[in-house]
């Protein structure tokens, strides 16, 4: 059954047994008939950039006995001020492009040359439409997997299973880039980031923090970087290591980790964009892992991270032309991807109990000691002097 039969929908309310058994249908490629259906939506709102619905579909198909699977539904956003952020920013598009991509042949084959398994949930049906876009996945949660958010930080064997699996994803988005170097289809996602949007979250929040650190040095270095965040977000641009698909708002609310922690599935690809994979990196590190891990494992979980990276590269015969050092280089180089991540998600996460003040000052301290506020201050001063 031709896709195109399959039109996005607004919201959970359209959801039908027709347009549910050409799903299924075209996802099984043989005749499927929906027995029954239900709908649950969750107790609490699951995400600020999307409306979810829970769809549990008991169906008969021309090769099967009965049988039930559970979906999760993602629509835009209902609330208006959300919906117009989602739209203005084309986050819906880059989302629904992304599982596009993962969905191509040709990217199916280099996951499997590489023998692992693809840690995403699988879709099964993504489109965008004007102003409505619908994705369709199997339900982790109903196999057990789970959202594990720890205010005070994730903890070592939390961040590598999510760099593990990030790994997996900059590595087979950098394959697939290369063999497509003219870019042709891959629409939203080759676009920058709108750096307008980020100036919603980021000069707020540098706000906050020179009130939180007022009489002190660090409160001056943060007033002196309200009117820079431009030269800010381009200052990564002086450090580029390769470019891959990249998550973009990558951290542990990101993540569905399996029964016993050991492996982490990445959803919620709004922010998808081609760029420096540090940066997905540097957004775990700083929106999620505790700063104990970087302060006394950060080689440990760096060298995870490449051993996947490397390792797939390799089973597709492909070399990225880096260096372990040269990536710990890059990631020393490029604290303020961290920084601004962090920074942007300040008055969501201290109000929504995913970040302590504590570790918001333990990562404060980390940077500075590390010179990043006087590195990037003296950059900036040299720019503009």
């Amino acid at each position: 059954m031709d896709i195109s039969e399959l039109v996005p929908l607004n919201s959970e309310k359209e959801i039908t047994k027709q347009w549910l058994g050409k799903l299924l249908s075209q996802k099984f490629c043989s005749s499927v008939t929906p027995l029954s259906w239900q709908c649950v939506l969750p107790t609490v709102c699951e995400g600020f950039l999307s409306d979810i619905a829970y769809v549990r579909v008991r169906y008969k198909s021309e090769c099967l006995e009965e049988a039930e699977i559970q979906l999760v539904f993602k629509f835009l956003p209902q609330l208006e001020a959300r919906r117009k952020f989602m739209l203005d920013g084309g986050f819906a598009e880059r989302e629904v492009k992304f599982y596009e991509i993962t969905r191509n042949p040709e990217y199916q084959r280099i996951c499997l040359k590489s023998g692992m398994v693809l840690p995403i949930p699988e879709c099964y049906f993504a489109t965008y439409a004007q102003d409505c876009a619908t994705i369709v996945m199997n339900n982790l949660k109903a196999e057990n997997h789970k959202t594990v958010i720890i205010k005070e930080g994730s903890t070592f064997a939390q961040t590598k299973a999510a760099l593990k699996a990030i790994a997996f994803i900059h590595a087979t988005g950098y394959i697939f880039l290369a063999h497509n170097a003219d870019r042709k289809n891959l629409g939203e996602i080759t676009k920058p980031l709108d750096t307008d949007v980020l100036d919603q979250f980021f000069i707020p929040n540098l706000k906050t923090l020179v009130e939180m650190y007022e009489g002190t040095p660090t409160s001056e270095s943060f007033k002196a970087l309200i009117p820079a965040t431009k030269s800010i977000y381009s200052y990564p641009l002086k450090y580029p290591l390769l470019n891959t698909i990249i998550h973009g708002d990558f951290w542990a609310g990101q993540l569905l980790f399996s029964d016993d922690e050991s492996n982490a599935i990445v959803i919620d690809w709004q922010f998808c964009n081609i760029g420096n994979p540090v940066g997905d990196i540097m957004s775990m590190f700083f929106m999620s892992s505790d700063i104990e891990v970087l302060d006394n494992h950060l080689e440990e979980v760096l060298k995870e991270y490449w051993f996947i990276f490397t390792n797939v590269l390799k089973a597709n015969g492909t070399e990225a032309g880096i260096t372990f050092e040269q990536l710990v280089d890059n990631v020393e180089e490029l604290w303020v991807c961290g920084f601004i991540i962090l920074a942007c998600s300040i008055h969501d996460f201290l109000p929504g109990g995913n970040l302590t003040h504590e570790r918001l000052r333990r990562a404060i301290k980390f940077l500075e000691d590390r010179g990043m506020f006087t590195k990037l201050i003296d950059d900036i001063n040299c720019k503009h002097g």
